[in-house]
């Protein structure tokens, strides 16, 4: 049976599983790499755009949820109101680290990723080495 890690880009936090605590803007954020029996296969990226109204403030990257009381998946999965709006929600999406190529293969929670990630064996080649 392979054996399948990812190797991490930041510290995943208890309580912090959506895409929306790795989201550095709008733009195509780095989040980790899934190594299978030692081989890189594909690497995970933030992808979309955060944007999450609670009252006059706007979060717009993962730095700002605290600003706004969002500190775990619960808090996001409030109910919205006139007071707390959901307007744009980033994803995480893989990649061939091979050459690139976008697999498609959206997720929102980091539990997810790594279900995702255990497919990856059968559906690519490793990276090649240097």
């Amino acid at each position: 049976m392979a054996t399948m890690i990812i190797r991490w880009n930041d510290e995943i936090k208890p309580g912090q599983l959506s895409a929306e605590f790795f989201c550095a803007g709008n733009n195509h954020y780095y989040v980790g790499t899934v190594v299978i029996d030692g081989k890189d296969y594909a690497n995970v990226y933030c992808d979309g755009e955060l944007r999450i109204r609670n009252g006059d403030a706007t979060a717009t990257y993962s730095g700002e949820l605290r600003d706004l009381g969002i500190l775990t998946d619960k808090d996001l999965a409030r109910p919205e109101s006139d007071d707390y709006e959901v307007i744009n929600n980033p994803w995480f999406d893989f990649y061939a680290c091979a050459d690139g190529e976008h697999l498609d293969m959206v997720c929102h929670t980091i539990p997810e990723v790594l279900a995702y990630a255990t497919e990856l064996s059968v559906l690519l080649e490793p990276c090649a080495t240097i």
